[in-house]
């Protein structure tokens, strides 16, 4: 009784293993790849430009279906692809009626991605804050970093004590101004890799939205004063020459909005249902557009913006998904589920299955028929000791008649 529920044990335990080996290695031989377009509008056509990589035959075409060489299309794209041209010495004096200076385009080029596991991400909660204003303009990493919880409460990190002048004059600066602890969310850049420092976003228990920084070793709040219906689920701060914008604000029900500069002003974006744990965000932007892509597993909707934030033109792509391929519909009948250790959408490591109980069905059924037939006529070993193994089988398909074979009664 004991060696058959030890049997069984390592049956179960080899259906988990291999239901995250044996899809691992099928997909190493048979998955075609598939990468979403890169799509952008051009300043010189007014069109959008699309970039296939999944289609050999064509490499660039415009909305009207005309093609293009790589080289043509850079020209198509000038403010994006400025430096190559600079360098050819193809750079365009003028666009659309205004003189195109190199300073300029540089200033005004920005690219932004927001991908689904940047969204809430595992974080250790111990944040530097950067002098705003150093003595001799350049940016470095302190030495203290700060935690929000009863209070905002700084730590030397090389001695591993608190810094209480530092502590008490913040949170002194965050009481004042109404924040209520603990911190929700506290986004900033934590880089000396930026042309200047604007601290940090912190999101305090009623969802209110602050500004902190540090200027002169002092404090630096402001109560951002955001609308009440817009409850923050994630920010990405990044400072800019251009200073139009502090940086991207994803509200819980998923909208997307830049942080003016202008008063802390939220300006919405077009985002059209984008969903933040499951799609991909690329924000491009030049000298006369705002190019936002949203990409999801199966297409990519495009919304070209003035500098208005108006939307001027639109564009939508499709294409197949991985399981709806030959390769993919095989493996949907061969494998009655699938397990991984990591996902494409979060950090966070766990253990995501994905089921295809219903179409796997009949082949599992098969896997049942040929266990049965093949161990208990060949073997002749009784029903009663096989029912175990079958039934492993008939729900797990190929995993349980693999495991059925090793550890059956016989072997």
């Amino acid at each position: 009784m004991r060696l058959q529920v030890s049997r069984i044990f390592l049956m179960i335990l080899s259906v988990y293993v291999m239901a995250i080996f044996i899809p691992r290695l099928y997909w190493m031989v048979f998955d075609e790849g598939i990468r979403a377009p890169f799509v952008q509008y051009s300043s010189v056509i007014d069109q959008f430009i699309v970039m296939d990589f999944n289609r050999k035959d064509i490499y660039t075409y415009d909305e009207d279906g005309n093609t293009y060489t790589m080289k043509e299309s850079d020209e198509l794209l000038p403010l994006f692809n400025y430096r190559r041209l600079a360098a050819r010495g193809i750079m365009p004096d003028s666009l659309k009626g205004q003189p195109i200076k190199v300073e300029e385009v540089r200033k005004n080029n920005f690219y932004i991605r927001i991908r689904p596991y940047n969204v809430q991400p595992p974080e250790i909660r111990l944040y530097p804050l950067l002098e705003s204003k150093p003595e001799r303009g350049q940016l470095a990493l302190p030495e203290n970093y700060f935690r929000i919880n009863e209070r905002m409460e700084f730590i030397n990190a090389g001695a591993n004590v608190i810094q209480p002048e530092l502590t008490q004059s913040f949170t002194n600066a965050l009481q004042e101004n109404g924040f209520a602890f603990p911190a929700k969310t506290v986004a900033g850049n934590p880089s000396t890799k930026k042309p200047f420092d604007e601290g940090y976003f912190i999101a305090d228990q009623k969802d209110d939205l602050y500004h902190v920084k540090m200027i002169e070793g002092k404090p630096y709040v402001r109560n951002t004063r955001i609308p009440d219906s817009i409850v923050v689920k994630e920010l990405f701060i990044s400072e800019r020459t251009l200073k139009e914008f502090y940086g991207v604000l994803i509200s819980q029900n998923n909208h997307l909005y830049f942080i003016m500069y202008d008063d802390y002003r939220l300006q919405k974006i077009a985002s059209g249902n984008y969903n933040a744990h499951r799609d991909n965000v690329l924000i491009l932007g030049n000298l006369f557009y705002r190019n936002i892509s949203i990409i999801k597993d199966d297409h990519i909707n495009v919304y070209a913006l003035n500098r208005n934030y108006e939307i001027i033109d639109s564009y939508q792509q499709s294409w197949q998904t991985r399981y709806q391929k030959k390769a993919g519909v095989v493996s949907r009948y061969l494998f009655p589920f699938t397990l991984t250790l990591q996902s494409d959408k979060t950090r966070f490591v766990d253990l995501y299955f994905r089921f295809n109980l219903q179409t796997a069905l009949w082949v599992n059924i098969v896997f049942f028929i040929v266990l049965a037939s093949w161990i208990g006529y060949k073997y002749n070993v009784a029903w009663k000791q096989m029912i175990p193994h079958l039934l492993i089988t008939l729900m797990t398909g190929i995993f349980g008649f693999i495991a059925a074979l090793i550890f059956s009664e016989k072997s």
